[in-house]
């Protein structure tokens, strides 16, 4: 059998399209259709069931920076957005035991995976529908998202990372972590001294502005940390956010500074 790393990105989804069965098993659903929707870093299926409900499973990465204790922490968010607010936001889905998130380990993919099943949203992406009405819907419920955040209190063994490093995936106390090797020796060679410079002095700047930024914990929340118009979906006049994996301690303007910067670029 083939390395999975070895393979190529359709070949990995059909290893990873064999772990989706796997950990469908643990769900009380009649399977209709499994279909890849991306691997481009997770494995994300859309599952169609006999009854005609919709839902997305979502197979983590190792290597994305999410340990189970921050995928159960994204799970006890969203729950809570579900129960508490009238935000459209996807509903994590129980396993037959009441589980959240199951780990599937299979020949073939050499680390075992950490799966989680959600309620499908439907719609498009705010991206083609960048209007600004739907701009205006977006700062609003992105405001309702902050307030209930504010109120949030977490659940025991609730663990995410906080946003006041430059390269906050980076840190040394979870599972996995992004080494930082922009600065290192073994990668000097990519890069004239000039441009590296440049890197260096904008990492002193930000640097100094997060330290300013959290001198005063007062107000520092649970954000969606990932707020982009790919991360929107528009039904029926609604906007409705999905992809809460990166969810980190931080403060609104850090949340709201992500969505202007792409929707500057566009």
């Amino acid at each position: 059998m083939k390395e999975y790393y070895q393979l190529t990105k359709l070949g990995r989804g059909r290893r990873l399209r064999k772990m989706a069965f796997e950990a469908l098993r643990q769900y009380d659903r009649k399977l209709a259709r499994v279909r890849l929707l991306t691997n481009h870093t997770n494995g994300i299926f859309r599952v169609d069931t006999s009854e005609g409900n919709r839902f997305v499973l979502r197979i983590t990465d190792p290597w994305g920076c999410h340990d189970l204790d921050e995928i159960r922490s994204e799970v006890a968010w969203l729950r809570a957005l579900s129960q508490e607010t009238e935000l459209d936001v996807p509903q994590p889905i129980p396993t037959k035991n009441g589980s959240f998130v199951v780990t599937i380990q299979i020949d073939g993919v050499p680390e075992p995976r950490h799966c989680a099943l959600f309620s499908w949203l439907p719609g498009v992406d705010l991206s083609r529908r960048l209007t600004a009405e739907n701009l205006y819907e977006l700062g609003r419920v992105t405001a309702q998202l902050h307030l209930h955040s504010e109120a949030f209190e977490p659940t025991p063994g609730f663990r995410i990372r906080t946003l006041d490093k430059v390269f906050p995936y980076s840190d040394p106390g979870f599972t996995f972590i992004e080494p930082v090797v922009l600065f290192g020796e073994a990668h000097a060679h990519l890069l004239p001294p000039a441009r590296l410079e440049v890197y260096r002095q904008a990492m002193e700047r930000i640097e100094t502005t997060l330290d300013d930024l959290y001198r005063d914990l007062r107000g520092i929340r649970v954000t969606h940390n990932d707020l982009h118009e790919w991360n929107v979906k528009v039904y029926r006049g609604r906007l409705a956010i999905l992809d809460f994996e990166d969810l980190a301690w931080g403060f609104p303007v850090q949340d709201i500074s992500t969505a202007l910067l792409y929707v500057k670029e566009l």
